[in-house]
């Protein structure tokens, strides 16, 4: 029984890893740009937005070219979790893409 548990415990922990990561995926629309920072609203058909009214991001992450302003759409390509902090934050971000 023991043994069975222990294994169980080391397939959760090789799912989790780097190496095997799934990309997620949302849309969010800015509603505040700070000098460093913005802060984006998920879009109410994705997942993110039943648990979560907002996120702050940082500028440097954006993958594009483009300078966000209130009312922009962004994609947001992440691979990691979402921390519970105030405000949350999304770890392992691979790409901040804007979609209009």
């Amino acid at each position: 029984m023991i043994l069975i548990v222990v294994l169980a415990i080391c397939v959760v922990k090789k799912n989790d890893s780097p190496e095997e990561k799934t990309d997620r995926s949302f849309l969010a629309v800015v509603t505040e740009v700070n000098d460093e920072t913005i802060y984006i609203k998920p879009v109410e058909e994705s997942v993110e937005s039943k648990s979560y009214n907002g996120f702050t991001i940082f500028k440097s992450l954006i993958t594009d070219e483009s300078q966000p302003q209130v009312g922009d759409t962004y994609k947001i390509v992440y691979w990691g979790g979402i921390a519970e902090s105030d405000p949350p934050e999304i770890l392992g971000i691979e790409s901040v893409t804007r979609e209009n």
